[in-house]
């Protein structure tokens, strides 16, 4: 990691972008990074593949060491299973794919979460008190 800059547990702030594809309607989106495992709505067009897209809005550079899931209340067909890291040098540069793949886990069962449970995570660790699945991005680190 560089000298300077800050160990964070989420590097998505409230201002960041989201948009999503594949969905007919989309309800508050805003729920997909506030911390909470509070649910993010789309209705699914069952004609195309439902994605998200999150741009960090605050201009801040980041360097992603780990990503985690926390599964909401919701059916377990209704989780993300699979993801696509993108990233860029700069806000002008072209967007990149870093890596993809399954999300460990969410294909087996699990405990899920109850709704709106504020995340209390560390840079270090997801929460312990809740179930959730972790991608390590090893060539970050």
């Amino acid at each position: 990691l560089p000298d300077e800059g800050d160990l964070l547990h989420n590097v998505l702030p409230s201002d960041a972008s989201i948009v999503s594809l594949g969905c007919t309607s989309v309800g508050r989106a805003y729920q997909a990074v506030d911390g909470t495992t509070s649910r993010y709505h789309c209705t699914r067009n069952q004609t195309e593949t439902q994605s998200i897209i999150i741009t960090p809005g605050n201009g801040r550079k980041s360097i992603l060491t780990a990503m985690r899931l926390y599964p909401s209340d919701r059916p377990r067909d209704q989780m993300p299973a699979s993801y696509i890291l993108s990233g860029r040098v700069g806000s002008v540069s072209p967007w990149v794919q870093m890596m993809s793949g399954d999300i460990p886990g969410v294909r087996e069962t699990f405990t899920q979460n109850a709704n709106a449970v504020v995340i209390n995570s560390s840079f270090e660790s997801g929460d312990t008190g809740l179930t959730y699945f972790e991608v390590g991005m090893p060539h970050n680190g």
